[in-house]
């Protein structure tokens, strides 16, 4: 509920502006009382120009990702500011020639549309580098958390499993391991694949232990087995760098 209106109220913002831009546009230069074919061309062609930067740089603030914390962005600004720089630098040229228009003065139609098709089409390749960027970075940010997750996922595992044991001394065994593999290397690569595989098979075998009568002796044999495969991969990432 509380985004629905905040999305309404940064629509109404948006509104509020275009219908102030508006007010001022047809109060100030009287476009109904041009005359020349080609200053009526010039104004509604820099006027719909204007209009549509307005409307692209209030459609970039939604490109921000709020669950990666992400945003669109071109070398180093985000999208949001690159379209409110193209917003104020055409409406800056529309200004001027709708001023001209005003007046009377026929500018070559031409300059007039060569030269915001030209700014269009260049925030138009800006954006779109904008967001190969952004999806790239999205798609390495998506993969390194997946590799790390099979870490944190035994971490938890293990949690459980030292929750339900009861023996101090074998408690500490597991909490001992539960801390090698907190605090390895958590990036899973191909190399590190098997040991990784070797790690929740110990884990698995080390809950599984926890319903036999001799589960004590059992559960240690386990936890000196997993903390020697935790070293082997720490040692492994360590010569793969």
């Amino acid at each position: 509920m509380k985004k629905h209106k905040n999305t309404i109220l940064f629509f109404s913002i948006y509104a509020i502006l275009l219908a102030l831009i508006n007010i001022l546009v047809f109060t100030i230069f009287k476009p109904w009382q041009i005359t020349s074919e080609i200053c009526i061309f010039d104004f509604w062609f820099s006027y719909a120009f204007m209009t549509l930067a307005f409307l692209l740089q209030m459609s970039s603030i939604f490109l921000y990702d709020k669950k990666t914390g992400l945003n669109a962005v071109f070398f180093g600004l985000p999208l949001s500011i690159v379209s409110l720089i193209y917003f104020v630098i055409e409406a800056f040229f529309a200004l001027l020639f709708m001023i001209l228009s005003a007046f009377a003065v026929e500018t070559p139609t031409v300059l007039v549309s060569v030269l915001q098709i030209l700014l269009l089409g260049i925030f138009a390749v800006i954006f779109i580098i904008s967001l190969l960027t952004k999806n790239a970075v999205t798609a390495i940010e998506k993969n390194q958390k997946q590799k790390v997750q099979t870490i944190r996922f035994m971490v938890d595992d293990l949690d459980l499993i030292i929750a339900s044991i009861h023996n101090e001394k074998v408690q500490k065994e597991v909490i001992a391991l539960q801390e090698d593999i907190r605090y390895s290397d958590p990036m899973s690569t191909p190399e590190t694949q098997g040991y990784d595989e070797k790690l929740k098979m110990f884990i698995s075998m080390i809950n599984d232990a926890l319903s036999s009568p001799d589960s004590e002796q059992v559960i240690l044999t386990y936890v000196n087995q997993a903390r020697l495969v935790v070293k082997q991969r720490n040692n492994r990432i360590r010569s793969a760098k």
